[in-house]
Protein backbone atom coordinates (compact mmCIF):
# COMPACT_ATOMS: atom_id res chain seq x y z
CA UNK A 1 0.00 0.00 0.00
CA UNK A 2 1.30 3.45 -0.92
CA UNK A 3 0.00 6.93 -0.20
CA UNK A 4 0.45 9.96 -2.44
CA UNK A 5 -1.19 13.18 -1.28
CA UNK A 6 -4.68 12.14 -0.15
CA UNK A 7 -4.86 9.00 -2.32
CA UNK A 8 -3.90 5.43 -1.45
CA UNK A 9 -2.64 2.95 -4.06
CA UNK A 10 -2.26 -0.82 -3.97
CA UNK A 11 0.22 -2.37 -6.42
CA UNK A 12 -1.21 -5.50 -8.04
CA UNK A 13 1.34 -6.18 -10.80
CA UNK A 14 5.13 -6.18 -11.09
CA UNK A 15 7.84 -5.66 -8.52
CA UNK A 16 7.85 -2.85 -6.02
CA UNK A 17 9.88 0.17 -7.09
CA UNK A 18 12.74 1.07 -4.82
CA UNK A 19 13.71 -2.49 -3.92
CA UNK A 20 17.31 -3.50 -4.59
CA UNK A 21 16.19 -6.33 -6.86
CA UNK A 22 13.89 -4.25 -9.10
CA UNK A 23 16.50 -2.90 -11.61
CA UNK A 24 18.07 -6.33 -12.11
CA UNK A 25 14.69 -8.01 -12.68
CA UNK A 26 13.64 -5.22 -15.06
CA UNK A 27 16.85 -5.76 -17.08
CA UNK A 28 16.29 -9.52 -17.25
CA UNK A 29 12.65 -9.12 -18.25
CA UNK A 30 13.45 -6.58 -20.98
CA UNK A 31 16.24 -8.85 -22.29
CA UNK A 32 13.73 -11.71 -22.60
CA UNK A 33 11.34 -9.46 -24.54
CA UNK A 34 14.14 -8.26 -26.82
CA UNK A 35 15.13 -11.87 -27.56
CA UNK A 36 11.54 -12.69 -28.51
CA UNK A 37 11.43 -9.68 -30.83
CA UNK A 38 14.75 -10.67 -32.47
CA UNK A 39 13.26 -14.10 -33.15
CA UNK A 40 10.28 -12.39 -34.79
CA UNK A 41 12.68 -10.35 -36.95
CA UNK A 42 14.03 -13.60 -38.40
CA UNK A 43 10.49 -14.64 -39.44
CA UNK A 44 8.99 -11.28 -40.51
CA UNK A 45 10.85 -9.74 -43.49
CA UNK A 46 9.17 -6.37 -42.80
CA UNK A 47 10.49 -6.26 -39.21
CA UNK A 48 14.01 -4.77 -39.18
CA UNK A 49 16.23 -4.91 -36.09
CA UNK A 50 17.83 -1.49 -35.41
CA UNK A 51 21.41 -0.82 -36.46
CA UNK A 52 22.00 0.44 -32.91
CA UNK A 53 19.83 -0.69 -30.02
CA UNK A 54 20.79 0.41 -26.53
CA UNK A 55 18.86 0.26 -23.30
CA UNK A 56 19.42 1.56 -19.78
CA UNK A 57 16.95 -0.44 -17.66
CA UNK A 58 13.74 0.69 -19.38
CA UNK A 59 14.98 3.60 -21.52
CA UNK A 60 15.71 2.49 -25.09
CA UNK A 61 17.69 4.29 -27.80
CA UNK A 62 17.61 2.89 -31.31
CA UNK A 63 18.95 3.90 -34.71
CA UNK A 64 17.47 2.22 -37.79
CA UNK A 65 17.85 2.23 -41.53
CA UNK A 66 14.50 2.63 -43.19
CA UNK A 67 11.49 4.87 -43.20
CA UNK A 68 9.34 6.25 -40.42
CA UNK A 69 6.73 3.50 -41.07
CA UNK A 70 9.53 0.92 -40.56
CA UNK A 71 10.32 2.45 -37.15
CA UNK A 72 6.64 2.54 -36.20
CA UNK A 73 6.22 -1.09 -37.30
CA UNK A 74 9.15 -2.13 -35.05
CA UNK A 75 7.73 -0.24 -32.07
CA UNK A 76 4.25 -1.68 -32.68
CA UNK A 77 5.64 -5.26 -32.76
CA UNK A 78 7.49 -4.62 -29.49
CA UNK A 79 4.34 -3.22 -27.93
CA UNK A 80 2.41 -6.33 -29.01
CA UNK A 81 4.63 -8.56 -26.84
CA UNK A 82 3.28 -7.54 -23.41
CA UNK A 83 0.36 -5.13 -22.92
CA UNK A 84 1.85 -3.54 -19.78
CA UNK A 85 5.20 -2.57 -21.39
CA UNK A 86 4.94 0.14 -24.03
CA UNK A 87 7.73 1.68 -26.09
CA UNK A 88 6.99 5.17 -27.34
CA UNK A 89 8.68 7.17 -30.04
CA UNK A 90 9.93 10.43 -28.59
CA UNK A 91 11.35 11.88 -31.78
CA UNK A 92 12.29 10.97 -35.32
CA UNK A 93 14.67 13.41 -36.97
CA UNK A 94 18.08 15.04 -36.68
CA UNK A 95 18.33 15.07 -32.88
CA UNK A 96 16.95 13.20 -29.91
CA UNK A 97 17.01 13.64 -26.13
CA UNK A 98 18.04 10.46 -24.30
CA UNK A 99 18.39 10.43 -20.53
CA UNK A 100 20.36 13.64 -19.81
CA UNK A 101 21.95 14.17 -23.23
CA UNK A 102 20.95 15.40 -26.67
CA UNK A 103 22.27 13.43 -29.63
CA UNK A 104 22.59 15.18 -33.02
CA UNK A 105 22.86 13.60 -36.47
CA UNK A 106 25.66 15.22 -38.45
CA UNK A 107 25.49 16.44 -42.05
CA UNK A 108 27.43 13.44 -43.40
CA UNK A 109 24.60 11.11 -42.29
CA UNK A 110 21.83 12.83 -44.29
Amino acid sequence: LMQFAESFFHQIFGIAMGTALAPMLANIYMAILEKRLKQQCAKDFQLIWPLLYGRYIDDVLGIMYGTEPDVRYFVDRFNDLVPSIILSIQQIGNSVHYLDITIFKGKRFE
